[in-house]
């Protein structure tokens, strides 16, 4: 009998984006008092930063900070 190992596929940078947006768009909201067009600025920013930088997500400790910065 044969047996395959089943190795996670890594996300792609795009999907952990999606991913994590609710929580990601909240803290937009926080940092932008509530301004529904500065909070969108600021995740469009940070979705280009993240997915343009194209940061070794496995070198990555706490993926949520590194967003978030």
């Amino acid at each position: 009998m044969n047996l395959k190992l089943v190795s996670k596929k890594m996300p792609t940078r795009e999907e952990i984006f999606v991913e994590k947006f609710p929580k990601i768009r909240a803290w937009a909201m926080q940092l932008a008092e509530r301004e529904a067009d500065v909070a969108d600025d600021l995740v469009q920013d940070a979705y280009v930063q993240f997915t343009l930088s194209a940061p070794d997500l496995e070198e990555i400790n706490n993926l949520d900070g590194y967003i978030y910065g």
